[in-house]
C-alpha cells in the first residue's frame, strides 16, 4: 500500500522548501547552479523517502524507483542534451511557454498583454518567485508526475484485486511513454493530468461511499484541470450529470424534477464558462457560425489537401451540424488510436503505434473481452461510467484535432480514465460479491 497522505505531505514540503530557498537565494547565486542543487537535493530526498516509506510490496517500490529514474534521465537529457537530439513534444510550445513566462516574471503587469495560456501565467509566477530556473520548473512537472502515480495506486487500493493485476495496471500507468515525457519537459500536460487524476480519485470514492464531500472535491479538481485547457470542461459536465442523476446505492439513474432544476443551473454555469472561453473555442466550433452547405462528398471532391506529416482526415472538416454528427465516430476513433496501422508514414509512425497507440488497443481489448461477464452483472455500469467519461472528453478534443502528434498529446491527459474502466471490469470479474477493498484506505 502507498500512503497517499504521507506522500502528499512529502511532495508539498519539498516544493515549499525549494521555492523558499530559491526566493532568498536567487539574488546572489547563479540560477542554473541553484536549480541543479535543488533538483539534486530533491532527487536524493525522494530516494530516501522511497526507502524509508516501508512499502510492504517491494515490487511496487522497485517500480516506483524505475518510474522516477526514467523521468530524471529524460529531464536531464531534455535540458542538457539538445545538441544530441530533442525529446518528442519538446519544441515550439515549450519554448513559447518558457520565453513568455520569463517576460511575465520580469513584469507581472504584462500577464494580461502576453498571456499564452494559464500555464504561461503559472510559470511566470513561478519564475517571479524562484528566478529563471527552467530546470527546476521542469522538475516540478516530474514531481507532479510522480505524485500522480501515488494517486493512481491509491485508486488501485480502493479495489479488491490480485496483486499481480494491480502491478500490471501500475506499470501501464507509470511506464506509459507520454506520462514519462510530459513529466520531464516544459509542457502543461503533467499539471492537467495531475488535477484530472485527483478528480478521478474523489469521484471513485464518491461511487464507493456516496460521501457528499467528495462531490465538491471532484468538481474543484476537474475545474482546475479545465482552467489549464478548456477541452477538459467536458469532464465537469460529465461529473455534474453523474452527481445529479446517478444513485450509488441502486447503481441506476434517477431523473427527478429537483435534479433537472439543478441540471439547468449547471448548464447555465457551463454556458458562462464557454462564453468566457469563446476566443479559444470559436475556431474549433466555427461550423456553428458558418453558412457553408456542402455535402461531405462535395467537400471530399473539391477540397485540395496537402497530405503529409501526421495529419489525418484532412479531407473531412466539420463546418455544419450535419458533418459534426456524421464525423463524430470517425474522428473519435482516429483520435484514440492514430496513427493507424494502415496509415504508416515511416519509422516515426511505427514508434508511435508501439509506444502509444498500442496502450489504447490493449485497454480497449480488455474492455471488449470483459463484455460477456459484465453483461449479467448489476455493477456493469461502473466501468461504463469511466469509459464514457474518457469518450466524452476524447470527443471534445477529437473534433478539433487532425494530427496524430496532437492527438497523442491530448489523449494522454485522460489516459487514467480508460485505465480505471479496465480496473473496474477486472475487479468485477474477480469478485462476485464486493469489488471494494474493505481495508482503510490512506
Amino acid at each position: 500500500m502507498i500512503y497517499l497522505k504521507l506522500a502528499e505531505k512529502f511532495f508539498i514540503t519539498t516544493l515549499i522548501f525549494s521555492v523558499v530557498i530559491s526566493f532568498f537565494c536567487k539574488y546572489f547565486i547563479d540560477h542554473q547552479y541553484l536549480a541543479n542543487v535543488l533538483v539534486g537535493f530533491n532527487i536524493i530526498f525522494f530516494l530516501v523517502f522511497l526507502v524509508a516509506c516501508g512499502f510492504k510490496n517491494k515490487k511496487v517500490q522497485l517500480l516506483i524507483f524505475i518510474f522516477f529514474c526514467l523521468r530524471v534521465v529524460l529531464l536531464y537529457f531534455d535540458y542538457y542534451g539538445r545538441d544530441i537530439g530533442y525529446v518528442l513534444h519538446s519544441g515550439n510550445d515549450s519554448e513559447n511557454f518558457y520565453n513568455l513566462a520569463r517576460l511575465i516574471s520580469e513584469d507581472l503587469s504584462k500577464m494580461k498583454e502576453i498571456s499564452y495560456t494559464k500555464y504561461t501565467d503559472f510559470l511566470g509566477l513561478v519564475y517571479w518567485f524562484i528566478g529563471d530556473q527552467r530546470l527546476f520548473s521542469q522538475f516540478i512537472n516530474l514531481i507532479l508526475g510522480m505524485w500522480s502515480i501515488f494517486i493512481f495506486y491509491n485508486i488501485l487500493d480502493l479495489f479488491k484485486l490480485k496483486e499481480s493485476k494491480k502491478l500490471l495496471l501500475l506499470a501501464l500507468y507509470g511506464l506509459y511513454p507520454h506520462n514519462i515525457i510530459f513529466s520531464s519537459i516544459l509542457l502543461r500536460e503533467a499539471l492537467i493530468q495531475f488535477f484530472f487524476i485527483y478528480s478521478l480519485l474523489f469521484f471513485t470514492k464518491w461511487l464507493r461511499s456516496n460521501d457528499k464531500t467528495h462531490i465538491i472535491t471532484t468538481l474543484i479538481f476537474a475545474l482546475l484541470s479545465a482552467m489549464f485547457h478548456p477541452g477538459m470542461m467536458l469532464g465537469i459536465v460529465f461529473y455534474g450529470l453523474m452527481f445529479l442523476y446517478f444513485d450509488t446505492h441502486t447503481h441506476t439513474f434517477n431523473f427527478s424534477v429537483k435534479n433537472t432544476i439543478l441540471l439547468v443551473s449547471l448548464s447555465a454555469l457551463v454556458f458562462v464558462l464557454i462564453i468566457n472561453n469563446m476566443s479559444l473555442l470559436s475556431g474549433k466550433l466555427s461550423f456553428i457560425f458558418l453558412g457553408e452547405n456542402l455535402s461531405l462528398a462535395e467537400k471530399f471532391n473539391t477540397r485540395v489537401v496537402d497530405v503529409g506529416g501526421s495529419t489525418y482526415l484532412t479531407n473531412f472538416k466539420v463546418n455544419s451540424a450535419y458533418s459534426f454528427i456524421a464525423l463524430m465516430p470517425l474522428r473519435l476513433i482516429y483520435f484514440i488510436f492514430s496513427p493507424m496501422p494502415y496509415d504508416i508514414r515511416g519509422v516515426g509512425s511505427l514508434i508511435a503505434i508501439l509506444f502509444d497507440s498500442s496502450f489504447y488497443y490493449f485497454l480497449v481489448y480488455k474492455l471488449v473481452q470483459s463484455r460477456n461477464f459484465l453483461r449479467e452483472d448489476t455493477r456493469r455500469i461502473f466501468p461504463k461510467i469511466f469509459l464514457f467519461l474518457f469518450l466524452t472528453i476524447a470527443l471534445g478534443f477529437g473534433m478539433a484535432t487532425d494530427n496524430s502528434g496532437t492527438a497523442m498529446r491530448h489523449r494522454s491527459k485522460i489516459f487514467p480514465a480508460l485505465l480505471i474502466a479496465v480496473l473496474f471490469s477486472q475487479s468485477i470479474k474477480q469478485n462476485k460479491l464486493a469489488i471494494w477493498n474493505d481495508k482503510k484506505i490512506h
